[in-house]
């Protein structure tokens, strides 16, 4: 025969006398922690904590490199017109002197034939007044040489008149106007002999001053021709068509730029560091690179001072033989060595860092995790060195301190 089971009376009583006692000791504790309005609980699995650790550290920066020809030259329109043929296309290799396009401009056309009969017409009076500058140098030189004659012819009728004249044949008059003559020729001969010196450096100045003046408005109209030419834009140099894309009919000004021409014989490697290490680079400086599964070596051509976007470029040359089909544009991991490496403390990167400001970390004790102030120094892509606040084995909070930055105690659920 079933018996009926009676409920305990004990463990009813049991619980309305531990009850009230559990809620007392629950208050307690909360007033105590409230008390301490410095700590907070934090969930375990919302926390990231890392070991410091003693190791060879350098530091270094890591960024992205992007490959671009070693050389390269940028294409500018001379002269503004509407495309009139497009004769290469985006891409293409060329080879210099390729024509690339041709522009019409009508009013460069008249300009042109304006100018051009100017200056054929200045040069021209120019080569006038140089030949009627010669013509009066042979007309001085028939002048003289026509007295040189005379004067010769004179002389021998003197000497004829003298012996007649000490004969009694003809008259002392006869023979003073032969004599007079003879003097009339021999300063006119010496005057135009002065002239000829004279005219002769005058002419000479004038013709050097005349050839130069022809020489520069030949130098002008060529300039004038060229500009015409110009119109068809020509390869500067061998290598690469790139940034080439025009369509027919389209007006280009003067200065505009057309396309650009890659050698594609060498490349380097360009990357963006942030502009807190400037000082901190320097030229030849080492670094490394991941290209096609394989690490190259470069080290640092050129500097590029002017921050932009709080960002300075970089230009790298590689330290070995460069890559096989290696492409414009082709992007890989970089990593620029600041330091040879040494025995460091370490810390493990992480947003910690950025929202803490480097100054305090967390240290972890068990359940807890307490503030404690640090001083941090150089860093690289992985670990940051620990200068002193810190030592090896000890355990930090590296997440982010956002939620908890005001808090000297973290207490961990």
């Amino acid at each position: 025969m079933d018996k009926p089971i009676q409920k305990s009376k004990f463990k009813i009583k049991t619980y309305l006398f531990i009850a009230p006692g559990l809620a007392v000791l629950f208050g307690i504790s909360y007033l105590a922690f409230t008390a301490n309005s410095n700590a907070m609980y934090y969930p375990n699995d919302q926390l990231q904590i890392a070991e410091i650790i003693q190791g060879e550290f350098s530091e270094s920066i890591s960024t992205h490199g992007t490959v671009i020809p070693s050389q390269t030259i940028q294409i500018d329109a001379f002269e503004g017109g509407v495309i009139e043929e497009i004769m290469a296309e985006n891409g293409q290799s060329i080879v210099k002197g390729t024509p690339l396009l041709k522009l019409s401009n009508m009013s460069l056309s008249l300009d042109f034939m304006n100018r051009e009969t100017q200056i054929i017409e200045q040069i021209n009076n120019l080569r006038n007044t140089r030949i009627n500058l010669e013509q009066n140098k042979r007309n001085v030189q028939e002048q003289l040489i026509d007295i040189r004659y005379e004067l010769i012819q004179q002389e021998a009728q003197f000497a004829r008149d003298s012996v007649l004249y000490h004969q009694n044949v003809i008259t002392q008059s006869v023979f003073e106007s032969s004599w007079n003559y003879i003097q009339y020729l021999q300063n006119k001969k010496a005057l135009l002999e002065n002239r000829t010196q004279t005219d002769e450096k005058y002419r000479l100045s004038q013709m050097q001053r005349i050839d130069n003046s022809i020489l520069l408005m030949e130098r002008n109209l060529e300039a004038v021709r060229k500009s015409l030419t110009q119109l068809t834009v020509t390869a500067p140099l061998t290598g690469q068509l790139n940034s080439f894309q025009h369509e027919l009919g389209a007006t280009m000004r003067k200065g505009e730029r057309i396309g650009r021409i890659d050698i594609m014989d060498t490349f380097h490697i360009r990357a963006h560091v942030d502009q807190y290490f400037l000082n901190q680079i320097e030229i030849d400086q080492l670094a490394r690179i991941k290209l096609d599964g394989k690490e190259q070596h470069l080290s640092i051509a050129k500097i590029f001072p002017t921050v932009t976007d709080n960002q300075f470029e970089i230009h790298f040359r590689f330290k070995d033989q460069q890559p096989k089909n290696l492409r414009r544009g082709q992007s890989a991991p970089l990593k620029i060595q600041l330091s040879n490496q040494s025995k460091a403390v370490l810390i493990p990167k992480g947003s910690f860092y950025s929202s803490g400001g480097g100054k305090y970390v967390f240290v972890v004790h068990g359940n807890e995790a307490q503030k404690t102030p640090v001083k941090l120094g150089r860093q690289n892509d992985k670990y940051i060195e620990v200068i002193n606040g810190l030592i090896p084995g000890d355990r930090v909070i590296i997440s982010p301190y956002t939620n908890f930055r005001n808090n000297d105690l973290i207490l961990i659920q």
